[in-house]
């Protein structure tokens, strides 16, 4: 059986971890854009580690797609994305 201190010491690097990624959405599209950073915790927290692995692969892709166009990804549209 897993000790109880351990299993806090996983919750709370979970939760950093959480925390971490919601920071990481906020300084990618930029903080005029409203988002509602307590519904984005509860969802990071039901993903398992790999969902949220990926998607902070897939932010840093996206991000750095936007960059190379010299568009801010809070301005994207389906049009430009779909552009490429």
């Amino acid at each position: 059986m897993t000790p109880i201190s351990t299993l806090r010491g996983s919750w709370a690097a979970l939760a950093s971890d959480t925390v971490d990624l919601i920071g990481d959405v906020r300084a990618l599209v930029g903080s005029t854009v409203s988002i509602d950073e307590s519904l984005l915790d509860a969802a990071l927290r039901g993903w398992s580690a790999n969902s949220r692995r990926a998607f902070r692969s897939d932010l840093t892709l996206w991000g750095a797609w936007y960059r190379k166009r010299r568009v801010p990804p809070a301005q994207a549209t389906p049009e430009l994305a779909a552009a490429g």
